[in-house]
């Protein structure tokens, strides 16, 4: 048996990626192209929260799911004990 994540997670996972990539696009039509050197603070936290979401939910996957994604549990571990930041 297999677990899988809960679906309201998947789905709340799946709009701040989508949101955090709406945003990157949007902010790269609304500033000229030499004024685009570092993305808004919201945004580079958005990406943050999304990086460590997907690594929470990488440790949390069984060893068969990681399995057929081709890593180990050690490597989700690693992963999923990254900083945020990083």
């Amino acid at each position: 048996m297999t677990l899988q994540m809960n679906e309201p997670v998947r789905a709340r996972q799946a709009s701040a990626d989508l949101y955090a990539e709406e945003m990157t696009e949007a902010s790269k039509r609304l500033r000229p192209r030499r004024e685009r050197q570092s993305p808004p603070l919201l945004l580079r936290l958005l990406r943050k929260w999304t990086r460590r979401r997907s690594r929470l939910a990488l440790s949390e996957l069984s060893d068969c799911q990681l399995r057929d994604i081709g890593v180990s549990r050690q490597e989700a571990l690693t992963e999923a004990g990254k900083p945020f930041w990083r």
